[in-house]
């Protein structure tokens, strides 16, 4: 187990490596690419979505697997997994716009599909079907046995209220006299399904899946929803790396802004609930955004705004490229400015691309193209102060779905 390993591992550190031939280490990532490529593959559903998490269950010589419902996490995951085609990620968009999780009111998508929950005496019954199937359970009912099953005052049975979880349950079974040892020995394995046809717990998310506020139910998690921004502007690079249809990187554009549209900077502050700049945790049905703060997708964010801006770096040299923009990106004289490493970034539109180099002496330095060398890129890395400012022209992309 786990806590086994930790043990080993913090009484005696980590054990010396082996060398292995390289041939092996190659043989066996290629090995797991093709298992993971066949889960992938397997975990499609019919509404093509793609399953985030499944389930185990073991049994006497059996194992089953079980699917927990959609979740955004998990369409995340399958567009950043680099395994499908730009036709297919736009399928999956697709089907995620159409699916449950799609919030109309904040044009956003929330955890998971909202769903209700059981009240409070609604829980912990025991279903009549259920309770008759199993001779432990019934017998147990019928002695008036409290510590495993209590009777209600509308006549069902309930686990005793004392029982915290299946192992609980176990010593609460363990623990009657020996009269009892028989029967239980040839139930517990059907008692123990009972309670977890009951209260499910090996499907048990926390609070996502029994709390209505703080990413809960019907909550929008904005930091997986900017995640999904990233991973369909991953999709949009390899489609351009690929010189994939045009079709394809059309849609995929359109379900891009789409996404973009959703998130707070696109909103009113009525519509956001809040300052639309700022970074908020989630958004509940009942509400605007909720718990301020620097949360993870102020880091997706910013990989990918520099993404919309066409800024990398290839092989230590700094490129700019016309990126994700469009109109409403620029101002009325066609500029957009930005900073990049401490250095102010103004781009330019202008039929032939190209950068203008302004140094601290007050000198220009004129370059073909938009890529700086690696020289002139170190010295915006390190934020040295010889380069003041980049004034670079981007040629107007032409695109059918542009806002321009």
């Amino acid at each position: 187990t786990f806590d086994a390993y930790r043990a080993d591992v913090y009484a005696g550190g980590l054990h010396p490596g082996r060398a292995r031939p390289l041939h092996e280490v190659a043989a066996l990532l290629g090995l797991a690419t093709e298992y993971l490529d066949h889960a992938i593959a397997a975990n499609r559903r019919k509404d093509g979505l793609y399953h985030a998490y499944n389930l185990l269950y073991l049994g006497p010589g059996t194992a089953a697997v079980g699917h927990l419902y959609e979740m955004l996490e998990g369409q995340v995951a399958v567009l950043s997994a680099g395994v499908l085609s730009p036709r297919a990620a736009v399928e999956v968009l697709d089907a995620l716009f159409a699916s449950p999780m799609y919030r109309q009111d904040q044009r956003s998508f929330m955890l998971y599909p909202e769903r209700s929950l059981p009240g409070l005496v609604d829980k912990n019954v025991i279903p009549t079907e259920a309770l008759l199937a199993n001779p432990l359970l019934v017998q147990l009912a019928e002695a008036g046995e409290g510590a495993v099953v209590e009777r209600d005052p509308e006549g069902g049975y309930r686990f005793a209220a004392g029982l915290r979880n299946a192992a609980d349950l176990e010593a609460a079974l363990e623990r009657l006299g020996p009269e009892w040892a028989e029967r239980v020995q040839a139930g517990r394995a059907g008692a123990l399904a009972v309670w977890e046809a009951v209260f499910a717990h090996h499907a048990f998310t926390g609070r996502s899946g029994t709390m209505y506020g703080y990413e809960g139910l019907g909550c929008i998690y904005w930091h997986m929803v900017s995640k999904l921004l990233l991973a369909v502007q991953e999709n949009l690079r390899w489609a351009d790396a690929t010189g994939t249809n045009r079709g394809a990187r059309v849609a995929l554009l359109a379900h891009y802004r789409r996404v973009r549209d959703g998130l707070g900077p696109a909103k009113t502050a009525a519509e956001y609930g809040a300052f639309p700049t700022d970074p908020y945790s989630h958004t509940p049905p009942h509400g605007g955004a909720r718990q301020p703060g620097m949360t993870g997708q102020v880091k997706e964010e910013i990989l990918t705004r520099f993404g919309e801006l066409g800024v990398r770096v290839e092989g230590g040299r700094l490129v700019f490229g016309a990126g994700l923009l469009d109109g409403r990106d620029f101002d009325p004289e066609g500029a957009r400015a930005f900073t990049f490493a401490g250095t102010d970034v103004v781009y330019r539109r202008g039929p032939e691309p190209g950068v203008v180099l302004h140094h601290a002496d007050g000198a220009a330095h004129v370059v073909s193209g938009t890529s700086l060398d690696a020289a002139w890129s170190a010295e915006i890395f390190t934020r040295s102060g010889q380069i003041r400012r980049l004034e670079v022209t981007v040629p107007r992309v032409d695109n059918p779905t542009s806002r321009v």
